[in-house]
């Protein structure tokens, strides 16, 4: 077993996410195993890439919520005086939302 690096730039060993931290043990030993020559190997664990495909998609719909039309001045009427938010920006966001977990429901089947 050996030190492994994910998609997300995190080194492990074995399961145990190497903190890095001078002081910490696991920083300890993977330096020490650098400096002796030691080599990390990239992660090809297929979770990674579907963790990574996952993110981005609930980056980019979160995008698109964020720009229905009239959604930023409803937020802020409803959290500034409880004004409802208006029934077509919520169906606009329910729709995105479905579309979103078919999305993800795709990438994991």
């Amino acid at each position: 077993m050996g030190y492994i690096i994910n998609r997300k730039g995190q080194i492990f060993f074995g399961n145990t996410l190497v903190i890095m931290d001078e002081s910490d043990p696991t920083y300890i030993d993977y330096r020490s195993f650098l400096e002796s020559g030691g080599t990390v190997m990239e992660s090809n664990d297929p979770n990674d890439v579907i963790l990574e495909q996952i993110e981005s998609l609930r980056i980019a719909y979160s995008r698109r919520i964020s720009e229905i039309p009239g959604m930023q001045e409803a937020v802020e009427r409803f959290a500034i005086d409880g004004t409802p938010i208006p029934q077509g920006i919520v169906d606009k966001r329910e729709e995105l939302k479905t579309e979103y977990h078919e999305s993800i429901n795709q990438i994991t089947n």
